[in-house]
């Protein structure tokens, strides 16, 4: 296990219980990105500074915890497209006609912008 993994578990486990069970998928992934921004210090201490690609998936594993299968699978329909961007980035082939594109999918990336504003 690298460093990245063993911080993102231990701010998972740190930050999951203020995840408010009573809102949307969407509301619950804004809280999570937003908290994830405004508390990087204590989430993270063990790493020093986390990247922007550590505090996402932080994010949203604190919400895929406590959240429902449906909710899950929403989540993580919503990460592949983003995975998809980054093998292509890498120089790794990838079948964009094979993303499925639904109406539910979260908009991670405008999210996570967003977040930074709060």
């Amino acid at each position: 296990m690298n460093d990245d993994t063993i911080a993102l578990q231990i701010a998972v486990s740190t930050m999951r219980d203020e995840i408010p069970a009573d809102k949307s998928l969407t509301e619950r992934v804004q809280f999570a990105m937003r908290y994830v921004r405004q508390n990087e210090h204590d989430l993270f201490w063990m790493v020093g500074k986390a990247d922007d690609d550590l505090r996402l998936r932080t994010a949203l594993a604190a919400v895929m915890v406590k959240c429902s299968e449906k909710d899950k699978d929403i989540i993580e329909r919503s990460i592949k497209p983003l995975k998809m961007l980054s093998a292509a980035a890498q120089g790794i082939p990838v079948d964009f006609s094979a993303m499925e594109i639904t109406d539910d999918l979260l908009p991670l990336i405008k999210l996570w912008h967003e977040s930074e504003k709060s």
